[in-house]
């Protein structure tokens, strides 16, 4: 039979409280989400999920990236525990989004471009608020930098990942079907809606190619509630 797999070296997955290693924001999220309001929650959960898609984009033994995951479904955020997992698959501890979520030395990915990382989808909204248990859905955009209707990308028709019907968390930028209203070789103008008093609203959302190598847009909301979205990163 196969040898047993090991416990981690102390502080390579675990801190000394037993919590996984995060980053900040991934951190505070799992931490304090329960003692935030819906909106900070919100916020905080799509700040976690920019750094964790921003980590997903590095390469190399001492930046990996993120191919493996706790049980929280957050990046480990150190190079020695994505280096430690790739080692020890079989740790339950050590959950794996999939080879093409790395390159080399975690995965098989030719390129960080190339890799597969996606956001998480559904969490739920904590604590004894009106929207406690509400699910949570997200969208990021690799590679770019948004501010509410306008994103900036190394690559100008960039797209959300994961793919959904009607962009949910990106309707400020492209509307539900990216219907151009303007386009040059630098700047992609959409007719897009954005939420205010209550109803959606038309608006113009714009993509601006620019030099975003390694940065990342998330936005993160309760499925289904417009009112409830990110949208400022």
């Amino acid at each position: 039979p196969p040898s047993a797999i090991e416990e981690p070296p102390a502080g390579t997955l675990y801190n000394g409280e037993g919590k996984s290693i995060l980053n900040k924001e991934c951190a505070e999220f799992r931490d304090s989400a329960a003692t935030f309001n819906t909106d900070k929650q919100i916020k905080w959960y799509s700040k976690c999920m920019q750094k964790d898609c921003a980590q997903s984009l590095e390469s190399g033994p001492d930046t990996p990236g993120c191919r493996f995951l706790d049980t929280l479904g957050f990046c480990y955020a150190y190079n020695s525990a994505q280096t430690w997992c790739a080692s020890n698959v079989g740790y339950a501890g050590c959950n794996d989004g999939g080879a093409t979520w790395g390159t080399p030395p975690i995965g098989t990915a030719s390129s960080p471009d190339a890799t597969q990382w996606v956001p998480q989808q559904g969490a739920q909204i904590e604590g004894s608020g009106p929207e406690a248990g509400q699910p949570l859905g997200c969208q990021c955009m690799k590679n770019c930098a948004c501010t509410k209707e306008t994103c900036r990308c190394s690559v100008l028709d960039s797209r959300p990942v994961p793919e959904m019907t009607g962009t949910p968390y990106y309707k400020y930028v492209f509307g539900d079907t990216s219907d151009v209203k303007k386009s040059t070789d630098s700047k992609i103008e959409y007719n897009a809606q954005k939420w205010s008093s209550g109803q959606w609203k038309d608006t113009k959302g714009k993509m601006m190619k620019t030099n975003k190598d390694g940065e990342c847009s998330c936005r993160c909301g309760i499925v289904g509630d417009g009112s409830h979205i990110e949208v400022s990163i």
